[in-house]
């Protein structure tokens, strides 16, 4: 999730608010979050804030609407407010948009909302979004956000209103592309006998290599360097990630298997060596 830095300071530094994350455990299957996935502790008199990212880059996990009324049941128990990036919202596989904490009764009071149009109409050199909030919260906001950014350039605001008229079935038209890229992904990584958890939306799959007995980052310059193969190290999603994996499937299926092909071949040298060793 990429946020304005003076943004984030905010929220953040000037209230004096100590950051912490807290990882629900998604290994290998799909797991529901519930009421006792939120640990007391991670939540003080400090606390002012939940980021959320459903859909969720890497792991293409998306909240169902029990999951979300739950989840807030605990932020407003504590008072909290919420930033969801719900950039994803529309590349999902399993409904025709995925469920936002801000539809939940009593949070739209409480809750900001990221969007945009990079993924859902591939526009993302455009660099445009928009946030969604209460009045009061969208006033201070704007306090900010008009000494470091100004505006969005005029073209890109007329692209996107073309995107949200013209075009707004964009989305519904491209899934099905990327739905059938994913079961190429999947059918390919079980074939070669790597793990991974099924993404419920976005493009990415977020898969398991710990089997490989290396860091994310170490099994990233091996791909570099034996088969000229690029991903992103699950560590760059904090040591959370560490173990996995982010491939990308938006790209074309002829792409795609070439790349799958490199990959098979890299596995097939570290399989070797292991058995070797």
């Amino acid at each position: 999730m990429h946020l304005n830095k003076r943004l984030l300071k905010f929220f953040f530094v000037s209230n004096h608010i100590k950051k912490c994350s807290y990882a629900i455990s998604l290994q290998g299957r799909r797991k529901s979050v519930r009421k006792s996935s939120i640990r007391a502790e991670v939540i003080n008199e400090k606390s002012k804030l939940v980021i959320l990212n459903y859909p969720n880059n890497p792991s293409g996990v998306v909240l169902s609407s029990q999951e979300l009324v739950e989840l807030a049941n605990v932020i407003k128990r504590h008072d909290l407010y919420v930033l969801t990036d719900d950039v994803y919202n529309r590349l999902v596989y399993d409904q025709d948009l995925a469920p936002s904490i801000a539809s939940v009764p009593d949070m739209k009071e409480r809750t900001l909302v990221l969007n945009g149009l990079s993924k859902s109409h591939s526009m993302t050199g455009w660099r445009i979004g928009y946030l969604l909030g209460p009045e009061c919260l969208i006033h201070e906001l704007y306090k900010i956000h008009q000494t470091d950014v100004g505006c969005a350039s005029s073209i890109s605001q007329e692209a996107a209103m073309t995107a949200l008229t013209v075009d707004r079935e964009n989305p519904s038209e491209i899934v099905p592309i990327f739905r059938e890229r994913r079961d190429y992904v999947l059918k390919r990584l079980d074939e070669i006998g790597i793990s991974y958890i099924k993404p419920e939306g976005t493009f990415y799959v977020f898969a398991n290599i710990e089997k490989f007995g290396m860091t994310s980052l170490d099994f990233v310059k091996f791909l570099i360097e034996t088969v000229d193969l690029a991903v992103v190290h699950g560590s760059a999603f904090t040591e959370f990630g560490e173990g996995f994996i982010r491939i990308s499937y938006a790209m074309d299926l002829s792409i795609l298997k070439e790349a799958l092909d490199r990959f098979q071949a890299a596995v097939g040298k570290l399989n070797n060596q292991k058995s070797l060793s």
